[in-house]
């Protein structure tokens, strides 16, 4: 038995001779024992009632850290551990373990260790379970998807827009099958390099493709277009090159085509790619980033019926995102194409407008069926080609349209307002026999060209001599109107123009129509100031010219209702929607109310109007047909900035009206001379193969 070399209670070291037996403890000499010197101790006795143990070596010193804030702990592991081992260790930390510790004392000592061991053992497996129990029970459902999302992959199959129609069914607008370049943002790597590498394959800068990239990258786990409708060879150069562009596909996607091209190109519109601000509003409604969206016209009007609801396919991939094939336990959600919207277009009749205007730089027809209210043509010169923003219209071509002094995105029919011109004499006449203001038979001061208001002469286009109010009308008078716009003043022309529908919008079923502009005696006060405008004013309003502003819609809707005796309808382009399994989601009702005239006043108007084109003095002569009688009322609009506009607005046939048209040219001189002939073409092309021999 070896006996533990002791320290005295200071701890200094007591030196004396040593031995392999110490027969008085209390008295031992033997120098602290180190490796090498002495053979090993198998046991150790604690004849010292505080006996000194020093431990050495990586474990206990890692022990002796850990529990060293405790020195009870601490005290009964550096013992403990001596007393197991085979060697004795010097304690890391160099301290001394004084422990007033006796011979049952050490046999405690060694079973505390073991059971603090067990405990904490004990505890530890408890919450590896506890969190076991939780991943593989409560979070199940979210590792499970997890799981899958790396071996399915999601793909969106996209439902083709519902096709535009025209009356008799001929189509306008619809979509065909396209090749798009897409990428997964978080797949693709360094965006710069795919950028370098994209570029001359897809015929797009560095910079641009860089840019999409960029912005592609907000939004990394969402799929992304970069290029639209790309040819086959840049289909294939991407698939031969699949494993070297990680994150890059192919996509077969339906692309909007308009056959008409710019021929309707303002009344169906175009489709965009949804912006961020729509899609803020939208993302509820199914809408994504990267979508297709109806931006102007009938597209955007009737989204909601021609957009369909776009399906999903599941695809199993490997560990490097590559398709392997369709996921069996996933059940397809097929596409469902949008809904068809029929128009009431007469597809040859406004081919027969693009034809009449096709002279001309800048102009526009608009013409409905008076009875209903349905849109026969609707055509607007410049226009654009809607193909260009199907597949993304470059910066270029965009700029191109948006500069050009002709102003080839703007709807003329719909959104430009014009001075109605000598159109406006109508109106002019019915508050003035409304009001008594003059009679079938009243005559006024001759027309000797002119006529002088205050230190003005009011000039007119010819000498008419003394007239009534049919002949004023038929030979467009401005001498005649001007007395009796002196006579009603401002308040009652501009009332006489709002109860006709001047002034406020038609209804028409597109987008951001004009409601023009009836100038009043408030409206003047507020645009110059109290007693700062001219009473003149109210001549230049008579005759339809100054601040009074019209679209020709508004137009050609006044006229309509003065041409079926007083019934007013509400234009409509779309007259139905047809889901893609044949139900009928949608029919156009026909709105029409009473205008407040008496039948008497709207037989002169229509004498008068029939008067313009038929009788020998009339201005406009050159719209009449050797098969229809056409009635109409012909315009010469002043314009400050150009040539005057020629405007002409007709109906027919006389008794029974079936079609009301208006046709503007702008900077191109007399009503009569360029518009009226113009329409007077169109509405008997129009009548001849449906209503021959009709009157």
């Amino acid at each position: 038995m070896v006996r533990l070399c002791q320290r005295d209670f200071s701890g200094s070291l007591l030196t004396g001779a040593h031995g392999p037996e110490c027969t008085h403890p209390h008295q031992c000499r033997i120098p602290y024992w180190q490796p090498g010197n002495h053979p090993v101790p198998r046991e150790i006795h604690l004849a010292d009632p505080y006996p000194t143990i020093r431990l050495s070596g990586r474990i206990p010193a890692i022990l002796c850290v850990f529990f060293r804030r405790s020195q009870q702990l601490h005290s009964i592991l550096c013992q403990v551990w001596c007393a197991r081992s085979d060697i004795y260790f010097g304690c890391w930390s160099s301290h001394l373990l004084r422990t007033p510790f006796g011979q049952s004392q050490v046999e405690s000592v060694l079973k505390t260790p073991s059971r603090i061991l067990i405990g904490l053992t004990g505890i530890i497996f408890a919450l590896l379970g506890l969190r076991a129990f939780q991943l593989q029970v409560f979070g199940y459902s979210r590792y499970f998807e997890l799981a899958e999302r790396n071996r399915v992959k999601m793909v969106s199959t996209h439902a083709p827009r519902g096709r535009i129609l025209s009356r008799d069914g001929e189509v306008l607008a619809d979509s065909r099958p396209g090749y798009s370049i897409s990428i997964l943002p978080y797949q693709i790597g360094n965006a710069d390099t795919l950028a370098r590498v994209l570029s001359p394959v897809l015929n797009k800068s560095v910079q641009a493709l860089k840019v999409k990239l960029a912005e592609a990258k907000k939004r990394p786990l969402i799929t992304q277009r970069i290029a639209r409708d790309v040819s086959i060879e840049v289909v294939s150069w991407v698939e031969e090159h699949k494993l070297d562009l990680p994150g890059v596909a192919v996509e077969v996607e339906p692309i909007r085509r308009y056959p008409f091209g710019d021929a309707l190109c303002h009344l169906i519109g175009y489709v965009g790619e949804i912006s961020q601000k729509k899609l803020k509003s939208l993302s509820e409604r199914g809408y994504r980033y990267g979508d297709m969206i109806g931006e102007t016209g009938l597209e955007a009007h009737y989204e909601y019926y021609l957009r369909g609801q776009e399906g999903v396919e599941f695809v199993e991939v490997d560990a490097r995102g590559r398709e392997i094939g369709p996921f069996p336990d996933r059940k397809v959600v097929v596409a469902e194409p949008g809904s068809d919207i029929h128009l009431t277009i007469d597809p040859r009749l406004q081919q027969l407008a693009v034809e009449a205007l096709s002279n001309y730089e800048r102009g526009c027809v608009f013409g409905m069926d008076p009875r209903s209210g349905e849109v026969l043509v609707s055509y607007s010169k410049p226009g654009f080609d809607p193909n260009l923003f199907a597949v993304g219209i470059s910066k270029e071509a965009w700029e191109t349209l948006i500069s050009s002094p002709a102003s080839p995105m703007w709807d003329r029919v719909s959104k430009s307002a014009y001075p109605p011109g000598s159109i406006y004499k109508i109106v002019t006449a019915t508050a003035a026999l409304e009001t008594r203001t003059a009679g079938r038979w009243t005559r006024f001061a001759p027309c000797t060209g002119s006529f002088k208001y205050g230190d003005r002469a009011f000039g007119c286009w010819s000498k008419h001599g003394r007239l009534t109010i049919v002949p004023a009308i038929v030979q467009s008078c401005d001498v005649f109107f001007y007395q009796i716009g002196v006579a009603l003043g401002i308040e009652r022309l501009a009332e006489a123009g709002l109860d006709l529908g001047f002034g406020r919008k038609t209804g028409l079923d597109i987008p951001d129509e004009s409601s023009g502009l009836v100038p009043t005696r408030k409206w003047y006060n507020d645009r110059f100031g109290r007693g700062k405008w001219s009473k003149g004013v109210a001549l230049n309003l008579a005759i339809g010219q100054g601040e009074m502003l019209c679209t020709p819609a508004q137009i050609c809707r006044v006229i309509a209702s003065i041409a079926t005796g007083g019934v007013r309808c509400r234009p409509y382009i779309v007259s139905k929607a047809i889901g893609h399994r044949g139900a009928e989601l949608y029919r156009a009702e026909v709105e029409d109310q009473r205008v407040a005239l008496k039948d008497s006043i709207i037989q002169i108007l229509r004498e008068a109007m029939y008067g313009v084109v038929n009788d020998p003095g009339g201005t406009g002569g050159l719209a009449r047909s050797s098969q229809f009688k056409i009635a109409g009322k012909t315009a010469t609009v002043e314009n400050p900035f150009g040539e005057d506009h020629s405007l002409f607005v007709g109906f027919a046939p006389f008794n029974s009206p079936i079609i009301c048209l208006i046709v503007v040219v702008e900077n191109a001189g007399h009503g009569g001379s360029v518009a009226a002939p113009l329409a007077g073409r169109l509405i008997e092309a129009y009548l001849s193969p449906e209503a021959k021999g009709a009157t």
